[in-house]
């Protein structure tokens, strides 16, 4: 299944990334662009929104990770919002419910206490 991504800056320097389909080592280079793309316009808040994503392998979850890790770099936020049982479940099964700030809806992440959470 191919993946779409799109990215809207809804107020700068929050840009939000639009993911759908099936996040998976045949596709996630062109997120993980997206993602480095974000970065070097030094967004302080990079949020990626998985509510339509249905299947995430390792290979995506690293390629999240990846993202998180630059944006600590630049102590910048990185948050998910996830919804998919399917996803959710990678996510608490991989452990990477600790690592990352993930919210309901986007709206709740970027209302969410900066310095709370992981991300």
């Amino acid at each position: 299944m191919s993946l779409q991504i799109s990215t809207r800056v809804p107020s700068d320097p929050v840009a939000i990334i639009e993911i759908a389909g099936e996040l998976d080592s045949s596709n996630c280079n062109d997120l993980r662009e997206e993602i480095n793309h974000q970065v070097a316009e030094t967004r302080q808040t990079l949020l990626v929104d998985l509510r339509a994503v249905t299947f995430v392998d390792s290979t995506g979850l690293g390629v999240l990770v990846g993202g998180l890790k630059k944006m600590r770099e630049r102590e910048g936020r990185f948050i998910l919002v996830s919804t998919h049982p399917r996803v959710k479940r990678i996510l608490e099964v991989s452990g990477l419910v600790k690592v990352f700030s993930v919210f309901q809806t986007p709206e709740e992440a970027l209302a969410s206490d900066p310095g709370g959470g992981a991300g």
